[in-house]
């Protein structure tokens, strides 16, 4: 499998008559694949090796995974200590593979529908505490320009604050 997923190209791809035909699971994988390029394709592709070096072992072919299958590979990437987002990213390309497998009538279900995602913070909870603190105390203090002010230059300029980072 890993083989046919390092092949796909950026453009056409083409079967060489030496090679064996790829199987049903490794065509999804093409077909899904085919749809992107540069590091999402990197990406997405490392994160489809991955689950199908994973879901070998057990003896399920892919396209007959089930839903519980799914879930148990969440888990098993939420015990390795990776981040809840970069297990939802990984599970968001095993989603889509399953997604574009059933669209395309290779599989009659799409067994990653109802999987369980792992919780992510939104992205204005993630941000850093001069915009969680810093620029609600500007716009009270008048300035309606506060949103544009472009880093910690423009922080300090309007507040006389020094700026968190180090001085050289």
């Amino acid at each position: 499998m890993v083989s046919v997923l390092e092949s796909v190209p950026s453009t056409a791809a083409v079967l060489r008559a030496d090679e064996p035909l790829p199987n049903e699971a490794e065509l999804a994988a093409v077909a899904f694949l085919a749809r992107y390029s540069g590091r999402t394709l990197v990406s997405y592709r490392a994160d489809l090796r991955q689950y199908l070096a994973w879901i070998a072992p057990a003896g399920v072919p892919p396209l007959q995974a089930t839903r519980a299958h799914l879930e148990l590979y969440r888990s098993w990437m939420e015990q390795r200590g990776l981040a809840a987002a970069t297990v939802d990213r990984r599970l968001s390309t095993v989603c889509g593979y399953y997604r574009f497998a059933h669209l395309d009538g290779r599989i009659a279900a799409n067994p990653a529908q109802h999987v369980r995602r792992p919780q992510v913070h939104s992205s204005t909870q993630r941000e850093g505490p001069w915009r969680a603190g810093r620029v609600p105390v500007l716009r009270g203090a008048g300035l309606a320009d506060a949103r544009r002010l472009g880093g910690a230059v423009g922080v300090e300029r309007a507040t006389g604050q020094r700026s968190m980072r180090r001085q050289r």
